[in-house]
């Protein structure tokens, strides 16, 4: 998969730029996990206008990954139309609370093989949604904000809590900035 093509893509991704957001720049990162692990389906919690969301589908078209993005955000409708348009049965967008997916019954899967958590980063919702991962039986874990000052702190705890171990660490570099996501694994005893 190709920069060029994420970066042509990621142009129809209409609603304004969010400050925040994973966008090109983490697409080589996003797609490196992928290739490495080939998971078949992900859930995404935290959508904001779909980077992220592109970066897996595109990245993942060899086997034709499946992605379920959740978020509470309004005004993305043209975001999520367009993604379904450009991978038709390939993408889902469940609109709610993270923290109501699967208490709601919203979420059509009983397992997942990856959960990406990047929504509200409060330690309470961090900790929600990695236990929404174990109840879906993710295997793997990607915290968007695994080394991001303001959050990693409240990320490796809930990895501690919950006997998380880090696989695999994936830095990416944008405007001299050093970036990282950290996945994680399940310990299985």
């Amino acid at each position: 998969m190709s920069q060029a093509r994420y970066n042509e893509l990621h142009a129809g991704l209409t609603v304004h730029t969010i400050t925040g957001e994973t966008g090109p720049h983490a697409f080589r990162s996003l797609e490196k996990t992928m290739l490495d692990f080939k998971p078949k389906t992900i859930l995404e919690i935290g959508f904001n206008r779909g980077s992220s969301a592109l970066s897996f589908l595109l990245a993942s078209e060899p086997w034709g990954a499946v992605v379920y993005s959740v978020d509470v955000r309004r005004n993305v409708q043209p975001c999520v139309d367009y993604l379904q348009e450009l991978f038709p049965n390939r993408f889902h967008y469940i609109k709610t609370d993270s923290a109501r997916l699967l208490e709601d019954g919203l979420f059509p899967l009983e397992t997942v093989d990856l959960v990406f958590i990047d929504g509200n980063h409060s330690y309470e919702y961090i900790r929600k949604d990695t236990e929404t991962a174990f109840a879906l039986n993710a295997r793997y874990i990607l915290y968007d904000e695994y080394t991001h000052p303001p959050h990693m702190k409240d990320v490796r705890k809930v990895m501690k809590e919950l006997d998380l171990v880090l696989v695999e660490d994936y830095s990416v570099t944008f405007n001299d900035k050093q970036l990282f996501q950290g996945l994680t694994e399940r310990r299985v005893l």
